[in-house]
């Protein structure tokens, strides 16, 4: 699981007094046959682009971020928390972004290209970049 989720279980796992719980994700409605239990709704939503570019300058370890690195952030991340953390490590491992006058900003504008339009192209890539585990990872999706 990712660092987030992992924080997040803890959180909840030491939040938990005595009883039963049962966690579910989906993206349906509630199944008629469950109406009748205890459920507690929680919706998520996209980040705001103010708190997705506060979300990006923590993520730099509260650096000053250029202008430029955040909206490309901002425009291509769509307020989805797991993608930009995707994004902004993808733009560290890749060394696409540094220190440049006192601001994180891009090293090598012409690479940009290398940075997804998308989270769909954003895992695309990841699986581009496994080689057995591609053709798994497909035929489970299917």
């Amino acid at each position: 699981a990712d660092s987030t989720t992992l924080e997040f279980l803890h959180h909840f796992v030491g939040a938990l007094a005595s009883g039963d719980v049962l966690l579910s994700t989906s993206r349906q409605a509630v199944p008629t046959q469950l109406k009748d239990l205890t459920l507690v709704d929680v919706c998520l939503r996209k980040l705001t682009e103010k708190a997705t570019e506060d979300f990006i300058i923590n993520l730099f370890d509260g650096r000053r971020v250029s202008e430029r690195v955040l909206k490309l952030l901002t425009s291509r991340t769509d307020g989805i928390p797991l993608f930009i953390e995707e994004l902004v490590n993808m733009l560290k491992q890749k060394a696409l972004v540094g220190d440049k006058g006192g601001e994180i900003d891009f090293l090598a504008p012409d690479k940009l290209d290398q940075v997804p339009t998308s989270l769909r192209e954003s895992l695309q890539q990841k699986l581009d970049s496994l080689s057995h585990a591609k053709e798994t990872a497909q035929l489970a999706a299917t």
